[in-house]
C-alpha cells in the first residue's frame, strides 16, 4: 500500500500459491511441462498462458511466443481483462 496505493495494475513474479489471477509463461524448451498442468497452482487462478506449445486441456487465452505480436495482444488482454471497466466488475 505504501509504494503501490496509486498503481492500477501490478505484475509480479511468484505467488504461485496465491488465488490471485496468474499467467504462466510455459516453454517446453526450459520445463517439459506447465505449473498449470503438474497442478501446481490453485484452481482456476491461471487465466492465461504465454507458451511455445498448446498445453492440452488449457482452456484459458493462449499466447503462443512463435506469434511475433503475443506481447501486444497480451497487453491488449491485461488491458481489457483487468483496466477496462465493465459492468459486471463495476
Amino acid at each position: 500500500e505504501r509504494y503501490l496505493a496509486d498503481a492500477d495494475l501490478v505484475l509480479a513474479e511468484g505467488f504461485k500459491g496465491s488465488a490471485l489471477p496468474k499467467l504462466e509463461v510455459a516453454r517446453r524448451a526450459v520445463f517439459p511441462t506447465s505449473l498449470w498442468e503438474d497442478q501446481a497452482l490453485p484452481p482456476d487462478s491461471c487465466l492465461a498462458m504465454v507458451a511455445d506449445a498448446v498445453i492440452p486441456g488449457f482452456t484459458g487465452t493462449t499466447f503462443f511466443l512463435e506469434d511475433a505480436t503475443w506481447a501486444e495482444h497480451c497487453a491488449d488482454w491485461i488491458e481489457q481483462t483487468f483496466l477496462t471497466k465493465n459492468p459486471q466488475n463495476a
